[in-house]
């Protein structure tokens, strides 16, 4: 298996949670059924190249200080965030990782 980038990882995470009733908030999901960003982040591709993953998306939706895990939680638990806008973060956040060589 050829090694997998930092925008790959986030447009499979993308993927992962696209389809309806495949997103969720405040528990994390239940993994292969239904994914909050950060768990779909680590479900991508669960190594190294995964955590890269989360620190580049947390520093794109929340920059500044903190674990990048609970800074993705946050934002992906905020009451107003939608399925349709972390689908679209997170394939914002690969195609900036593209451009970056990432």
């Amino acid at each position: 298996m050829s090694a997998l980038s930092v925008a790959d990882v986030l447009e499979r995470a993308a993927d992962l949670i696209e389809p309806e009733g495949k997103w969720t908030q405040k528990n994390g999901g239940v993994r292969g059924v239904c994914w909050c960003a950060s768990t779909a982040i680590g479900a991508a591709h669960p190594d190294g190249i995964a955590l890269d993953a989360q620190r580049f998306f947390a520093n794109l939706i929340s920059p500044g200080g903190g674990l990048a895990i609970v800074r993705i939680w946050c934002w992906n638990d905020a009451p107003e965030r939608t399925q349709a806008e972390v689908v679209a973060k997170l394939r914002e956040a690969a195609a900036l990782a593209r451009e970056q060589g990432k």
